[in-house]
């Protein structure tokens, strides 16, 4: 649904092209048009920024608003803030029920050539007043600064609707999600409020989260509804879903277990509430280790009763990353029950896949489906052998098992077909071979990458060179021509 063009003004549609009437009676007509039940006029508004800010030490808020339309209170009367005060009061989705301040009646307001003024000036950090100014210009808008953000701030909010009142008079504006900089704990700060944001300045409306969230892609600044989509403008090798109302970037897609380059990707683009692992440099990877908050389990992990998510057959679960270091066992998801993390066929390049698998003398059905790869005859997976055994894969070894319990892998199946001891990571080493998950370089197992990998001047190519970047001091392991 398109927004309509409409700013929040009344404008001349309740008039009959018909007949004409009189400024005095259109004025009439439009304030009792924005009346409400309870006798307070509304007046939704324009508004420049909101700037909300809390900390340990420190609050602030500053509300600007330049819009002529703001309501200006007649000196003397009823809306006089000089004799009634005036009220601040912010809503957001986050925190529905709002939060307030006071700016009270008194020697601090004055009045002077159409313009209303109140300064307070207690110590810096004195909330007991906690409005520092306010200034309510006629025709003009409105400008106000805090000692106090008055909400909790304890989370992202979403979008805040402020409101501020003099006597019957109530202007007010919501800031939502299109105008959002910036929303996360302790901050909130957004630029350029529509006044067509709200039809009223009840508290609903001002603590209503605009659009997201109501089951119809219908904003432009929506990419998704719900928290599994399938929309054409979300996909996701490693599942998609949409951010939750409340959160920042709602209603855009997230990822749920996908790998990608920071800062082309960013960290952010993970769900909410999900962990992120950085496993080479540049590169991280989404992890989401609840499913009871929100967002599913990823595709082909399981959620178990309770809440948890845990990886099943196939599914990794750990890698051994040489940019980890010194401790190179990245643990990304546990196991379902009866599986086992164990090490796929390693590489010796970049880094080592663990994945779930059934333990030795689990039922089967698949080979793939066993730790050491062998479904036997009789539905069970085969044992793993021990050192000196037969094997034609390291982890048909039993110490290769490469659990995450014991990372350490000091057994690989040799080029003679036996299980034979492998030197652990930073072991003296004559040959490439000697070392379970890296390579012989300079005289111990260490970490090496292959060609075509991301590298920097700390880590060094298995062959070829590191060809850096002098802009950002990364580079990519190629076969580089000698000098000359």
């Amino acid at each position: 649904m398109d927004a309509l063009p409409f700013d929040g003004h009344p404008t001349g549609a309740l008039v009959s092209a018909s007949v004409r009437m009189r400024p005095a009676v259109i004025a009439l007509v439009l304030v009792l048009a924005l009346a409400s039940v309870s006798g307070a006029i509304d007046r939704p508004v324009r508004a420049a920024k909101l700037v909300l800010k809390r900390t340990t030490t420190l609050q602030r808020l500053v509300f600007v608003s330049r819009d002529p339309a703001c309501l200006f209170p007649v000196a003397g009367s009823a809306d006089d803030p000089a004799t009634e005060g005036a009220v601040i009061e912010l809503f957001s989705p986050t925190e529905p029920s709002g939060a307030s301040l006071t700016a009270p009646a008194g020697s601090a307001w004055t009045f002077h050539k159409a313009r209303f003024s109140f300064r307070s000036k207690p110590a810096p950090r004195d909330l007991s007043v906690p409005v520092r100014a306010i200034v309510i210009k006629k025709a003009g808008g409105m400008r106000i600064v805090a000692r106090s953000a008055a909400l909790a701030l304890g989370a992202a909010q979403g979008s805040v609707g402020i409101r501020v009142t003099t006597g019957s008079l109530r202007t007010c504006a919501r800031f939502d999600l299109r105008t959002v900089r910036r929303d996360t704990a302790g901050v909130f700060r957004a630029y350029g409020a529509s006044a067509s944001a709200l039809d009223d300045c009840s508290d609903e409306a001002l603590a209503a989260w605009a659009g997201c969230g109501d089951g119809a892609i219908e904003q432009p600044f929506e990419e998704c509804e719900g928290a599994r989509p399938l929309p054409s403008t979300c996909s996701s090798a490693g599942g998609v879903a949409c951010v939750l109302p409340g959160s920042p970037n709602a209603c855009h897609c997230c990822s749920l277990s996908g790998s990608a380059f920071y800062p082309f990707f960013p960290a952010s683009s993970c769900c909410p509430t999900l962990s992120y692992y950085f496993v080479a440099p540049h590169a991280y990877r989404c992890v989401n280790h609840r499913c009871d908050q929100g967002y599913p389990c990823a595709d082909g992990d399981h959620c178990k009763p309770d809440g948890g998510c845990c990886a099943t057959v196939g599914r990794q679960c750990a890698l051994l990353s040489g940019f980890a270091y010194p401790n190179p066992l990245i643990v990304l998801q546990p196991c379902c029950p009866s599986l086992e993390c164990r090490t796929a066929e390693p590489d010796r390049g970049e880094y080592d896949e663990y994945v779930c698998c059934a333990s030795d003398g689990a039922p089967c059905a698949r080979d793939e489906e066993c730790c050491t790869g062998r479904c036997g005859s009789s539905g069970t997976c085969d044992a793993c052998h021990p050192e000196g055994g037969p094997c034609s894969q390291d982890v048909q070894c039993c110490d290769f098992r490469g659990s995450i319990e014991s990372p350490a892998l000091p057994i690989h199946c040799g080029p003679s077909g036996t299980c034979d001891v492998c030197l652990p990571w930073g072991a003296p080493c004559t040959d490439a071979a000697d070392c379970c998950i890296s390579s012989c370089i300079e005289g111990s197992c260490q970490a090496c990458l292959p060609l075509g990998a991301l590298c920097t001047p700390e880590f060094q190519c298995c062959s070829g060179s590191c060809a850096v970047s002098p802009s950002d001091n990364t580079g990519l392991c190629l076969h580089l021509p000698p000098p000359g």
